[in-house]
């Protein structure tokens, strides 16, 4: 409940839980789409689809890992921004969509 400029303890902590929550959604979501991409590359067998399955694998188990970091760090109590871990996240996210796009791009041209 905010209270003139301050909010209140009660408030704070129900954002840190969503935050939390929201780190490990990502976690999770992130392992599963790796999961997926490994698995739709061993059914493909195209070298190209391997190699971009295998390189977006590593790179959002990366993003598993620090989702699941900042959200033990969280739950910890721990008040510190997310200075690296946000933008780690997007550039990880945009490296993966890329390679999809393209791999889609040289398989359907």
């Amino acid at each position: 409940m905010i209270k003139g400029n301050a909010i209140s303890e009660r408030d704070a902590g129900l954002a840190v839980e969503r935050t939390a929550l929201a780190w490990r959604r990502t976690a999770a979501a992130s392992c599963t789409a790796a999961a997926l991409l490994a698995h739709h590359a061993f059914v493909v067998h195209h070298p190209l689809v391997v190699g971009t399955g295998f390189a977006a694998t590593v790179l959002l188990l990366v993003v598993t890992v620090l989702g699941w970091r900042r959200n033990r760090l969280l739950r910890r109590g721990s008040r510190s921004p997310a200075a690296g871990y946000i933008p780690a996240t997007a550039a990880v996210t945009s490296c993966v969509s890329s390679q999809m796009l393209l791999t889609v791009l040289a398989l359907s041209g």
